[in-house]
């Protein structure tokens, strides 16, 4: 059978293309590597370069080098049985020989290509499919090499970040930059995560049964963070803790220094009395100084107002903490939503998956039927090879009788030409006896010219013998043809019974191993309903026994085939009230079903409840660490105000006492956090055991769907049994119907095969009465001749010319009966042929019905491959599947692991880094601020200096004058 015409322009298009890319350059001075156009399946094909083309791209390897091949193959023979045998080691079985391509001559190689149109075609669709399964999966291999490249990526990144870590602790122990900022980002970096983990579970709710498991790693995940978040709260306790034995020890030093300092003061105040006595700048320029110090000390004043600003904030910002927990709480709730929504598509999997189950089982049985049809047809082909085969003895019978006829013809000529010979010399004897006395020049004239026009009938006699030995000749070499084309097709049918026996074969295993596993997954799910069944047998007792009794029913049933229908179909109506009870109790289900989904939304909201409060605890840690980073903050600027107001004013005392106040209102404020901090715990525990009570109804509803499901496929397993039984009628119907239509084919082809050899009996006698009538028209021709000879001789008697008349006359009835023989016999002839036509038309119709059975034979292998391809395909993905989220499990489980070890040591070292970078501040600052006085000390040093070295240069001016003066006294 021909492809349908747009599959054939797509296979030529693409034989078009590949040879294309084979075709050397234009300005290629070797032919050899020049292809020729593909324009169809027969003439392009017949010098063996596009096969060998079209075998390298689609199996191309390094021992097949296309352009070495060309050079050592010069022959069409030796490039096609190169390609074939290169081709069939790579799966791809011959379906042309290779004896084709051997003729020298090209018109016999163009008749034997273009009768192997059909074969070229089929053949070239076989590497044509080939080649799109390699790119599809090549495709797929392409796909699955970048998911495990991003997953190695992601395990990579996160050995390195862990490594990284790991490699940091000693710095970070020592540098102790301890931000909120940072901690900040961290904490969005889990909610992130947390939200990634969430997009994951969305995105594995359509894949196989492993979601549960997920679900249930999900929740440990949830309960790791809380253990997490009581582990950050005892480490931040610890932390506090640390941290005011760190304030007391940094007071003591502040008290130290504020010693040193206001000693520093004393001297400076000596120092300032010191020059007051020298000079009344110097007071100026201190007076000014102490006005930049009181400047200062309002400056101070107007930050404190900020500071209570900010302190007000933060309370805003803890009231806006607790309105965080509330939507964590919420969010928590939406979790436990998206757990039953998952929980609900893990379920539909398993029904998708049952129902797969049962599509393979009637698959199965389908394939099953298809190859009884397979196996009926191949008898069929080889009975209708077996006629052929008997046909083409027949026909080689027909030639040799036409060849020992055409002997025997010739056989026949040789006779005539013998008789007509003597007849003529008998003639010329005659003549010679009664004109020997008489002769003279006129009659030997005449004599000759009669010896000129016999000689010439004679030469046309033999010219038209010749030509009856040509058309004897043609008609044999037609025969010859018909009878190669007879060949040509049993060559095929072969061929085609050869392909039918190993597609059967291949069909045959698939089937086995599709029942196999069939079986194998069949096993699988009654093992878990076994399982389950001992679990729930005090509820399913009697259904069981339901079971049981229909079970001896069926087994009554096949005993008892005839005798008991009545029963069955009572039986069956029986059934079919289970089946609505069944029904009713899916609605039922249903309706649990429903419930528990309402159920699991709660629990989902409760868990984005909890969410939300982890989050808003989360702030309020923040809130808590920028709270101390104000109060140290307040601390150091208290201090501050305290030196200068000990350097310029007296009331140190009093603002001593507000930043006492002030600090007593935080702690205050502090305390109050920790008591939300406890009440938020408590919440989180009320909602972790609501979530354990909510697993546990989860479970139990779980147990009573698994029941339910194990009944519905008993249930369906017996209906398959039925439907089993249905089609084994209906294929013994079938059976018979072809077995009678083959009969009736039988029959009509004895019938034209006998009716053919009358017909070929009858045109033989024909040809003989044919025969027969010439050779008398030649004698009463020569008799007539002799008549004349006669009747112009006046010498010769009555007594011949009355023989030779009556002679004549008898020659002449015997003509008139052989024509009306002739035309009788053609008048049957004819009838023969309307007979044969008529048997013809018959054997036609049969064979365009097995045309139509041919073609449905192809369509149902075509079937058939598509749904082993695609059973084979649905295998490969639930196995890959399969690994694909144990591995995915097992890395999220290690990742999740990381994670946390992660997370602790980046919040320990986050702690550590905040309350270091705490200490470095002040110690920044307390050394800015003594650097600051320094400079202000060497200032002031600098300036006394060179004042003193004024007055000592105005001292030696007065000096100098003053001896002046006196000189010019004295003088």
């Amino acid at each position: 059978m021909a492809p349908p015409t747009k599959s054939k322009d797509n296979l030529l298009l693409w034989c078009q293309k590949v040879i294309k890319s084979y075709d050397g350059d234009d300005n290629d001075e070797n032919k050899e590597f020049k292809l020729k156009e593909i324009k169809d399946f027969s003439e392009s094909w017949k010098d063996g370069k596009g096969f060998l083309a079209i075998v390298h791209y689609v199996f191309p390897s390094e021992e097949f080098n296309f352009k070495e091949k060309l050079i050592e193959l010069k022959t069409p023979f030796q490039r096609t049985k190169f390609a074939f045998n290169y081709a069939q080691d790579k799966g791809i079985s011959k379906l042309l020989e290779e004896d084709q391509f051997k003729d020298d001559n090209d018109d016999n190689q163009l008749n034997s290509l273009e009768s192997e149109k059909l074969s070229i075609e089929t053949y070239l669709s076989c590497f044509y499919h080939d080649y799109n399964k390699k790119l599809e999966n090549e495709k797929i291999e392409l796909k699955l090499k970048e998911l495990l490249g991003n997953i190695d990526q992601i395990v990579e990144t996160s050995v390195n970040n862990l490594k990284e870590n790991n490699n940091n602790d000693d710095d970070d122990f020592e540098i102790n930059d301890f931000s909120i900022e940072k901690e900040m980002e961290k904490i969005e970096l889990i909610k992130n995560k947390l939200v990634e983990s969430n997009k994951n579970v969305e995105n594995k709710k359509n894949e196989s049964s492993i979601t549960k498991q997920k679900l249930m790693d999900l929740e440990t995940m949830i309960q790791s963070v809380q253990d997490e978040l009581v582990e950050n709260e005892n480490i931040s306790k610890k932390f506090r803790q640390e941290i005011e034995k760190r304030e007391e020890d940094l007071k003591n030093k502040i008290e130290k220094e504020k010693e040193q300092y206001e000693k520093h003061i004393q001297e400076l105040q000596s120092k300032i009395n010191k020059l007051k006595e020298n000079d009344i700048k110097e007071r100026e320029e201190l007076k000014k100084r102490l006005e930049q110090e009181r400047r200062a000390k309002e400056e101070i004043l107007k930050k404190k107002k900020q500071y209570e600003d900010e302190i007000k904030q933060l309370k805003l910002n803890l009231e806006q903490g607790i309105k965080d927990k509330q939507l964590l709480e919420e969010k928590e709730i939406k979790i436990q939503e998206e757990k039953s929504e998952a929980q609900l598509k893990h379920r539909e999997e398993m029904k998708r998956l049952r129902e797969d189950l049962l599509n393979a089982s009637s698959r199965n049985e389908y394939l099953s039927i298809e190859l009884n049809n397979e196996q009926a047809l191949k008898s069929d082909l080889l009975e209708n090879r077996k006629k052929i085969q008997t046909n083409v003895n027949q026909l080689e019978r027909d030639v040799d009788s036409e060849k020992r006829d055409l002997s025997q013809i010739q056989k026949a000529k040789d006779k005539l030409s013998a008789s007509v010979k003597k007849t003529l010399m008998e003639l010329e004897q005659e003549t010679k006896t009664y004109n020997l006395r008489d002769k003279t020049k006129k009659e030997i004239e005449r004599e000759k010219e009669i010896l000129r026009q016999e000689r010439e009938k004679e030469q046309m006699e033999k010219l038209r013998v010749e030509k009856e030995k040509r058309i004897a000749q043609n008609q044999l070499d037609g025969l010859k043809d018909d009878h190669d084309n007879e060949r040509v097709k049993v060559r095929e049918l072969k061929f085609t019974i050869a392909d039918l026996d190993r597609k059967i074969d291949v069909t045959e295993t698939d089937i086995i191993d599709e029942t196999k596993r069939t079986n194998k997954l069949i096993d699988y799910f009654e093992e878990k309903a076994k399982i389950q069944q001992d679990k729930v047998k005090q509820r399913n007792d009697q259904r069981v026994k339901k079971l049981e009794d229909l079970k001896g029913g069926f087994a009554r049933q096949n005993s008892h085939n005839s005798e008991q229908l009545k029963k069955e179909m009572e039986r069956m109506s029986s059934l079919n009230k289970e089946k609505i009870e069944l029904s009713s109790k899916d609605s039922d289900l249903q309706h649990q079903y429903q419930q528990e989904r309402k159920e699991k939304k709660n629990s989902e909201k409760l868990k984005r409840n909890l969410d939300d409060q982890l989050n808003q605890v989360k702030h309020l840690l923040n809130l808590e660490n920028k709270g101390r980073v104000a109060r140290e903050n307040s601390k150091t600027k208290l201090e501050i105000e305290t030196k200068q107001m000990k350097s310029t004013l007296s009331d140190e005392h009093h603002k001593r006492e507000q930043a006492k106040e002030r600090n007593q209102t935080l702690q205050n404020d502090t305390e109050s956090v920790e008591k939300k901090l406890q009440q938020s715990k408590q919440q989180f525990d009320q909602l972790k055991e609501q979530r354990e009570q909510l697993k546990l109804e989860a479970i139990s509803l779980d147990s009573e769907i698994t029941n339910v499901v194990t009944e519905k496929i008993i249930a369906q397993s017996e209906a398959d049994s039925r439907i089993r039984e249905n089609i084994e009628k209906l294929e013994e119907k079938y059976k018979s119907e072809i077995k009678a239509r083959e009969e009736s084919k039988l029959q009509l082809e004895t019938k034209q095969f006998l009716a053919n050899q009358k017909l070929q009996d009858r045109i033989d006698q024909q040809k003989q009465l044919e025969q027969q009538r010439i050779d008398r028209d030649k004698e009463l021709r020569l008799l007539n001749e002799k008549l004349e000879q006669l009747e112009t001789d006046s010498e010769i008697s009555d007594t011949p010319l009355q023989k030779l008349r009556e002679e004549i006359r008898s020659l002449k009835i015997q003509a008139e009966k052989d024509k009306e023989e002739c035309e009788d016999s053609q008048e049957l002839v004819q009838q023969m042929e309307s007979d044969i036509k008529r048997l013809e038309y018959e054997v036609l119709d049969e064979s365009s019905e097995a045309s139509l059975h041919q073609r449905q034979l192809e369509i149902l292998e075509k079937k058939l491959r598509e749904a082993e391809d695609e059973l084979h395909s649905h295998n490969l993905q639930l196995q890959q599947q399969q690994i694909e989220f144990e591995q995915k499990i097992q890395k999220e489980k290690r990742r999740q692991k990381k994670e946390a070890a992660k997370q602790e040591k980046e919040l320990k070292d986050s702690m550590i880094e905040e309350h270091q970078r705490k200490l470095d501040l002040l110690n920044l600052k307390f050394n800015r601020s003594k650097a600051t006085i320094d400079d202000e000390n060497k200032e002031s040093d600098k300036k006394v200096l060179e004042k003193r070295k004024l007055l000592m240069n105005l001292m030696e001016l007065n000096n100098s004058n003053n001896n002046s003066n006196n000189n010019l006294n004295n003088k």
